[in-house]
């Protein structure tokens, strides 16, 4: 035999049967063979040191692992190949067959899909920016943020709306999360959001639902900030007057800080320390903002029930 043949079956014997000696052919050639000899060695050594000390044995739930693995790498190829159709990757696909159309017929469904996509997207702006809408509007009152605007009764108050009252006008606005702004007659109000508000003249009751968020009120002359609570604002000139109906109001600027309890008023005049007394205006204050409640039921009472007598409804007040 030649050596080269013989090596070949020394390898394949020390590997299919370690520990056994070769056939009696290799056995003999081996003998005279010095080189065949000292191969052999070599090649049962190999076999010896690649040979397992101990039998693998897989430990509890290895299949298991093995079988979701194999699902999950099947299922992911499936969507990977799902993709490259959707993608057009290859020659099916939604798109691709857009792609494939005429110019004239993919102008049409390009002009479709927008017509469909611009209402949807006119509506979520709308909801963004609409903070509140108008409960009652009697007289004219104006939308100045942009351009003069005539306010009608359930018209949305959006992000920013400056509102302008008339002489004799007085509106309600409700704002999302409950709170209500009333509004007298020559008075300017801007409504930042929904809990943000800059009052800049005139006169304002604002009936505040509670919440985590502080509701905060500016002034040119300070600034009012409350969690939960009912109290009038009036500006005029160079004075800040706050008359609280329920809860506590915090009024401050920059000489001071004063907090306004149930029945308290406090005055802030530009640079001076806020004052702190007992209410002053407090019956023109009930007497106002429950007139303006009276309107607003007998307007939706000729709305909604002509034929009722309009309820007398007063403001609330903690006891």
């Amino acid at each position: 035999m030649k050596c080269s043949a013989v090596n070949k079956e020394l390898l394949a014997w020390a590997v299919d049967r370690p520990g056994e000696p070769p056939p009696a052919a290799c056995r003999d050639h081996i003998a005279q063979c010095g080189n065949c000899s000292e191969e052999w060695a070599r090649l049962q050594k190999w076999a010896s040191i690649l040979r397992a000390k101990e039998e693998w044995t897989p430990d509890e739930g290895f299949f298991e692992r093995l079988t979701a693995n194999a699902i999950r790498e099947k299922n992911r190829a499936a969507l990977t190949e799902s993709t490259r159709r959707d993608l057009s990757l290859d020659s099916t696909g939604s798109f691709w067959a857009f792609l494939r159309m005429p110019l004239s017929r993919r102008w049409i469904y390009a002009m479709a899909i927008f017509a469909m996509l611009l209402p949807i997207s006119f509506f979520a702006y709308r909801s963004y920016e609409s903070i509140g809408q108008f409960e009652y509007v009697g007289g004219q009152v104006y939308n100045q943020t942009a351009y003069s605007e005539d306010i009608r009764k359930e018209n949305a108050v959006s992000r920013g709306a400056a509102i302008q009252t008339a002489a004799d006008a007085e509106s309600i606005v409700h704002l999302k999360g409950g709170s209500e702004v009333f509004i007298d007659s020559r008075s300017r109000v801007a409504f930042v959001d929904n809990r943000t508000v800059r009052m800049e003249l005139g006169r304002a009751y604002f009936d505040v639902a509670p919440n985590r968020k502080t509701f905060e009120i500016t002034t040119p002359n300070g600034a009012i900030a409350v969690l939960g609570t009912a109290f009038c604002v009036e500006v005029n000139g160079g004075e800040t007057v706050v008359t609280v109906t329920r809860g506590t109001v915090q009024l401050s600027n920059n000489a001071g800080l004063v907090r306004i309890a149930k029945g308290g008023e406090g005055i802030v005049n530009h640079n001076k320390q806020p004052i702190l007394r007992e209410a002053q205006r407090m019956n023109q204050t009930i007497k106002w903002v429950s007139s303006l409640l009276e309107k607003r039921n007998e307007e939706d009472l000729r709305t909604y029930y002509p034929s009722l007598a309009p309820p007398r409804q007063r403001i609330r007040q903690v006891k």
